[in-house]
């Protein structure tokens, strides 16, 4: 019996150390990497990170209240640059749009703003058509960069039988894991965070806006012609809350598309593609519904003021954000 109690307690003490020590292990191993953080984590932390600090009032740029709130993926980040249009319409914008955000992360980001500020007299919203389709790659940047406990509780039942895996990892992502972040170290560990610096300090001149590029699309660059729009359903869902919330706090919401480079117009109207054509029938079922503004005149511009297939370049964000300004002044009256 003597031995058996023996046994016992130092198994107990064993278990004690043990997680003593994952305890221990996992403070230090979250305060390294928050001090690091700049050094190894992903530009696209930084770039969420200071649009929720804005919503949530913890930089200077959240004492604002903004009249005017544009919300988007990266199409959006990269081509709207809010100290240009503010400055010719005179109202008081920020760009929170975000690499890889799709509607729910949109739908929390401005749910989020709403309840720390005024509400703003425009929101306008864009999303790519191939962005509504189910990309977990997207998700995972929800989950790793913004995500709130309450939140992500709202996600597990809509979600966790189809992403499931990227659910579990959450409680590693909120502990900074760098095995989770997996950040891509790129070049020199100590330009990496230079590198991120510079991505906060542009987030802050610019409202939120960030050019991706000075290159140029070139010939030989793939266009990416096969997409086809099949929107996942929590995309649906999520935009039908966005609509849902801006009429409930009498917001007016003006939907348009970002600009496609000519060549790739060229090649989807080559192929027949039913890419836009669907994605065009979606918002107008949306709007008979929410009666919002939609925007339908799709934009082409040169191949030149892209960096690629989709994202602007620093001459077209430039140029497309002028262009915007007798556009905004109308829509904003109608």
């Amino acid at each position: 019996m003597k031995k058996l109690t023996l046994e016992y307690i130092q198994k107990r003490h064993f278990l004690k150390r043990g997680l003593l020590f994952l305890f221990l292990f996992t403070g230090f191993h979250y305060l390294l990497i928050s001090v690091l953080e700049y050094q190894i984590m992903s530009q696209d932390l930084f770039m969420w990170r200071w649009k929720h600090q804005v919503a949530d009032r913890q930089n200077k740029e959240g004492e604002i209240d903004y009249q005017i709130l544009w919300i988007g993926d990266s199409r959006v980040l990269g081509a709207v640059n809010p100290t240009i249009l503010s400055r010719e319409t005179g109202k008081s914008m920020v760009n929170l749009a975000g690499g890889g955000m799709q509607f729910p992360a949109m739908y929390f980001l401005l749910k989020r703003y709403l309840k720390t500020h005024s509400k703003p007299e425009f929101v306008f919203l864009s999303q790519a058509p191939y962005a509504w389709n189910r990309h977990d790659e997207f998700f995972e940047n929800q989950l790793k960069f913004a995500m709130s406990f309450s939140e992500y509780q709202e996600l597990v039942p809509k979600t966790f039988f189809q992403r499931w895996n990227l659910l579990l990892q959450y409680p590693l992502f909120s502990l900074k894991s760098v095995y989770a972040f997996n950040p891509e170290f790129r070049g020199s560990f100590f330009k990496r965070g230079e590198h991120n610096r510079e991505v906060e300090r542009q987030m802050c001149e610019n409202l939120g806006f960030r050019a991706w590029s000075d290159r140029q699309l070139q010939p030989s660059d793939s266009l990416e012609l096969q997409w086809k729009f099949e929107p996942d359903p929590l995309s649906l869902e999520y935009c039908e809350k966005i609509f849902q919330l801006c009429q409930q706090e009498q917001i007016r919401i003006i939907y348009l598309s970002m600009p496609f480079p000519e060549s790739r117009i060229q090649g989807l109207a080559a192929i027949q593609s039913s890419l836009l054509s669907e994605y065009s029938k979606t918002l107008k079922a949306f709007q008979k519904k929410y009666s919002f503004q939609l925007i339908e005149a799709l934009e082409v511009r040169p191949d030149s003021e892209f960096s690629d297939f989709s994202h602007l370049n620093d001459l077209g964000s430039q140029n497309y954000s002028k262009s915007l300004v007798p556009k905004m002044i109308e829509w904003l009256k109608s």
